[in-house]
């Protein structure tokens, strides 16, 4: 397959599979066992390079890193307290036995995912 349109590939003829072969030319002889990770830096430095370096202090949690393997994720407070809140309402559920206090916090919690909007049914 030719790439339409005005590319230079259309110009020189190239196929989908010479483009292919050509892009990872230089990841054959380095030590990267997948092609995906070469190709993958390429998109990366593009985007940098469109929108500038991010800046690390400005991810709206102070650049905090969550548990999922040291990425950055910016949540908004309401999703925060929604997925709080459902784990201890669920934790809550499945409690063979509770003490006043806790049935009380349990009875408070569920009122404010139903501030939140969330259905407790559905929980």
């Amino acid at each position: 397959m030719v790439f339409g349109g005005t590319s230079g590939y259309e110009r020189t003829g190239k196929t989908c599979a010479q483009r292919e072969a050509g892009s990872f030319r230089g990841s054959e002889g380095g030590n990267h066992t997948n092609k995906s990770t070469v190709w993958a830096r390429v998109r990366k430095y593009a985007q940098e390079h469109v929108e500038g370096p991010k800046d690390k202090t400005a991810t709206g949690e102070g650049g905090s890193e969550s548990e999922s393997g040291g990425a950055q994720h910016n949540r908004s407070l309401t999703l925060r307290f929604v997925e709080e809140l459902t784990l201890l309402f669920k934790a809550g559920q499945r409690a063979q036995s509770m003490s006043d206090k806790e049935r009380n916090a349990h009875t408070y919690i569920g009122s404010a995912l139903g501030a939140l909007g969330i259905d407790l049914a559905t929980l």
